[in-house]
C-alpha cells in the first residue's frame, strides 16, 4: 500500500495526465462515431498528440511566458472569448431537445420548491424525477429567477478564471489550466448538456483550496462554519463524501471529543436547515418513502463500489501529508471507481450497449476533472502551495 501511494506521488504529473486524456478520449469515442468525416481512432489519436505536445510546449516554454508582458492580456481576451462561446452554445441549444435532463431536473427542484409542490413527484423534460439534493435548489435559485438555469457551468467557469488571473500562479500554469479546460470534451460536453456536474465539483475545490488557506492547516478551526459547508456540499451530491472525507477525516478523528460533538451537532443542525426549504413542502411520508433524492443518486455505482469509495477515502486521508496529495487521491478513487463501474457494464453489456448507447453514463467521469486539474496546478507551482495557498496570494 505505502509503495503504491509512493509510486503515485512521484508520478502525479503522467498519472493525472493519463486519466485526464483517457477519460476525454471516452468522450470522443461515444460522440466521434456519430459523424463519418474522419474515423475515431484518428480522433482520438489527433487528441492525445495535440495535447501532450501543447502541453509538452507550454513547459518548454515556461520562461518566456513567465516573463511576457502581454499574456495577461491574451489571458483575458481568452477567456472572456471561451466565455462568451459557452454562453453562445447554452442560447442556442434548446434544452428540450437534449437526451440529459440535468438541467431540467434542477429546474424542476427549484420551481416545485418555490411553489410549495414536493419536488420529488414532479417530472421533468424527459419525464423523470429529479435526484437532486436540497442544496442545489440555492445553487439554482438565481440562475432560475434570470430564466437561465444552464448559465451555472460558463458562470462558474467565469469565477475560476477571474480568480486565477488576479492569482499569483505563473503564466506558464494559468495557461496549462484554461488549455485544460478548453480542450477538455468532457467540459464541452457539460456546457452543452446545461448540466450543473462539474461546476458543482468545481465548487468543492474552491471550497477545498480556500478551507486550506484560511485555516492555515488547523482545518477544524471554525468548526461551525466548516460543519455548515460539510453540510451544503453533502446535500449538492452524495458523491462529495468522499472529498470532504480524504480533505478532513483524519483531523477529525485527532480532535478532542467536546470539540467532535460540537462539529457533529452543528452538522446535523446544518443538514435540517438547509434542506428546511424542500421538508416543507412534504405532506406526507409516504411520498419521501416512495420518492427521495437518495434512491436515484444511488443508482448511480453498485453499493458495494459506493462503499469502497468511501472507505478507501477513510484510508487514505491518513496518507495526506500536504495539499497535493487531497486532490491526487480524490482524482484517483473518482476516475478509478468510477471508471471500473463501466467497465464492468462494458464486461456485461458490450462496448456498444454500454458506451455508445448510453447504458453507462460516462459523464460521472467528469466529477475527477477538476480535481486532476487542481492536481496538475499545485504540482507545476510547487513554491506557491507549499502552503496549499492560492487565494490568499491574490
Amino acid at each position: 500500500m505505502v509503495t503504491v501511494i509512493n509510486f503515485l506521488k512521484k508520478n502525479v504529473n503522467y498519472i493525472l495526465l493519463s486519466v485526464f486524456l483517457a477519460i476525454n478520449s471516452l468522450f470522443i469515442i461515444k460522440y466521434g462515431v456519430r459523424q463519418h468525416y474522419v474515423s475515431v481512432s484518428s480522433l482520438c489519436f489527433g487528441y492525445v498528440l495535440f495535447n501532450v505536445g501543447a502541453i509538452f510546449l507550454i513547459d518548454k516554454k515556461k520562461s518566456f511566458l513567465n516573463n511576457y508582458k502581454g499574456f495577461h492580456n491574451w489571458f483575458l481576451i481568452v477567456s472572456l472569448l471561451f466565455i462568451g462561446l459557452s454562453i453562445l452554445m447554452n442560447l442556442k441549444i434548446d434544452g428540450n431537445s437534449l437526451s440529459v435532463d440535468r438541467w431540467s431536473a434542477l429546474e424542476t427542484l427549484v420551481k416545485s420548491t418555490l411553489n410549495g409542490e414536493y419536488p420529488y413527484l414532479q417530472k421533468d423534460h424527459l419525464g423523470k424525477t429529479s435526484s437532486n439534493f436540497p442544496a442545489l435548489f440555492f445553487i439554482g435559485l438565481p440562475f432560475y429567477l434570470i430564466g437561465k438555469i444552464g448559465f451555472i457551468q460558463p458562470f462558474i467557469m467565469l469565477v475560476v478564471l477571474a480568480l486565477l488571473f488576479l492569482s499569483r500562479v505563473s503564466n506558464s500554469s494559468k495557461l496549462l489550466v484554461l488549455f485544460l479546460f478548453i480542450t477538455s470534451p468532457s467540459y464541452l460536453w457539460e456546457v452543452y448538456a446545461k448540466s450543473d456536474l462539474m461546476s458543482n465539483i468545481i465548487l468543492m475545490c474552491l471550497f477545498i483550496f480556500y478551507w486550506n488557506t484560511k485555516t492555515k492547516g488547523d482545518l477544524f478551526n471554525k468548526i461551525v462554519l466548516l460543519a455548515f459547508s460539510c453540510a451544503f456540499f453533502l446535500l449538492t451530491r452524495g458523491v462529495l463524501v468522499i472529498p470532504l472525507l480524504v480533505f478532513l477525516c483524519k483531523d477529525f478523528f485527532q480532535l478532542l471529543l467536546n470539540k467532535k460533538l460540537r462539529f457533529i451537532v452543528c452538522f446535523f443542525f446544518f443538514l435540517i436547515m438547509i434542506s428546511l426549504p424542500v421538508l416543507l413542502t412534504i405532506s406526507t411520508l409516504d411520498q419521501v418513502k416512495t420518492s427521495n433524492p437518495f434512491m436515484n443518486q444511488t443508482e448511480s455505482a453498485p453499493a458495494i463500489i459506493q462503499l469502497l469509495m468511501i472507505l478507501f477515502s477513510i484510508v487514505l486521508s491518513f496518507r495526506v501529508k500536504k495539499l497535493l496529495d487531497v486532490f491526487l487521491f480524490v482524482s484517483l478513487i473518482l476516475s478509478g471507481f468510477i471508471g471500473f463501474s463501466i467497465f464492468l457494464n462494458i464486461l456485461s453489456e458490450g462496448f456498444g450497449r454500454a458506451i455508445l448507447n448510453s447504458l453507462s453514463d460516462i459523464s460521472y467521469l467528469n466529477m475527477s476533472i477538476p480535481f486532476i486539474i487542481s492536481a496538475l496546478l499545485i504540482y507545476n507551482e510547487k513554491e506557491l502551495f507549499k502552503e496549499g495557498s492560492l487565494i490568499s496570494k491574490i
